[in-house]
């Protein structure tokens, strides 16, 4: 009565001197050790390997880490040459002075975190990330926030900026290359040529902890020179040169330009505030490699303007050759249709639709 249990660890102690143990077990040995498979097969050699399967895996995490240490160097721990006394250490030795051993610094934290890894030895690299990490106070509290730290996070988080380098961020990318991707948009953005002789490269991206990258690239595109004025700019007429101004004119005119923002830095429109009597938000676009053509005029609220002032802006940019018309090819594309369509038409019919073809060049000026 007063003895073990029957099932008790030490009545399966007993038994497993007797089992006809195979070593089937150890695939399962080999997928949890990983990298440190032939360091493990000498601490823990033959059937000794089932102490090391049914150890915690928090615990082991601390084996894997010690040894993680070897290929970095400065670590005594891992030089014993002795495996048999090794595996008594990690056996009997209480974590934390197993890392302080094999670390110069254990960062508040690290040994929990290691426990966190999951049940399977990670690659060298991950302990070193783990360790580097934890040491900075502010990753170090977004890290203790996880329930699972995956080596995929910490791949990435390495890949990424010290502005940037977020727990948030990292999980947003959820990859290592999309991380890399990132930098070398920012890298473009920051020190792009600069197209109105301004220095582009000046852009202040370092972001607030909490922005997402997502975020961060579009402030960052939109932070980018649109293309000189095609058409001088005066008191009457002022040229709308950034992204910046396009948000303040949606606030004033209450219309959708800032859906314009990649149109106008790659130059396929240019836009224009009106500043007479009565307001207006001008667009024109090239028509290369014959010049710029208007192409709308619009109230507040995209509502039409008066006939006068139509005819003010016609006229203030004629004087700079930009016309409303039709595109170039547009223009010769209809007068291919019509003398293609003349032999089955009668004289009096082309001679309308000529008209109404030249009307249109009358009007626009061209």
């Amino acid at each position: 009565m007063g003895g073990p249990a029957r099932g008790g660890l030490s009545h399966v102690v007993r038994d497993l001197a007797r089992a006809q143990i195979t070593t089937d077990y150890q695939h399962i040995v080999r997928h949890l050790a990983g990298p440190f498979l032939p360091e493990i097969a000498r601490i823990f050699p033959g059937h000794f390997q089932i102490v090391y399967l049914l150890t915690s895996f928090q615990r082991r995490q601390v084996w894997h880490a010690c040894l993680a240490r070897r290929q970095g160097g400065g670590c005594n721990l891992v030089k014993i040459k002795n495996p048999a006394c090794l595996r008594e250490r990690f056996l009997h030795e209480k974590s934390r002075l197993l890392l302080a051993e094999a670390y110069p610094e254990i960062p508040p934290g690290f040994e929990a975190a290691l426990g966190r890894l999951g049940p399977a030895a990670q690659h060298p690299e991950i302990y070193a990330l783990l360790h580097e990490f934890m040491a900075q106070p502010i990753l170090r509290r977004e890290i203790n926030h996880l329930a699972r730290i995956d080596a995929r996070l910490l791949r990435t988080l390495a890949r990424l900026p010290e502005p940037m380098r977020t727990v948030r961020m990292a999980q947003e990318l959820a990859d290592p290359r999309a991380a890399e991707a990132v930098v070398q948009l920012i890298r473009l953005l920051t020190n792009k040529p600069s197209t109105n002789g301004e220095d582009s490269g000046q852009v202040d991206f370092s972001p607030r902890r909490r922005r997402s990258a997502a975020e961060l690239l579009e402030t960052l595109y939109h932070a980018t020179p649109f293309p000189k004025a095609p058409v001088a700019e005066s008191t009457l007429c002022m040229h709308i040169d950034s992204a910046e101004r396009m948000r303040e004119i949606v606030a004033q005119y209450k219309n959708c330009l800032v859906n314009f923002i990649p149109e106008a830095i790659r130059g396929e429109y240019a836009f224009y505030e009106w500043k007479g009597s009565e307001g207006a938000i001008i667009s024109i676009v090239p028509d290369r490699p014959y010049g710029w053509r208007l192409d709308d005029i619009k109230g507040i609220a995209n509502a039409p303007v008066s006939d006068e002032t139509v005819k003010a802006i016609e006229g203030y940019f004629s004087g700079h050759d930009v016309v409303a018309r039709p595109p170039i090819e547009q223009m010769i594309s209809r007068i291919q249709m019509r003398a293609r369509r003349r032999r089955n038409q009668d004289a009096e019919t082309v001679e309308q639709e000529l008209d109404e073809l030249f009307m249109e060049l009358e009007e626009a000026d061209f």
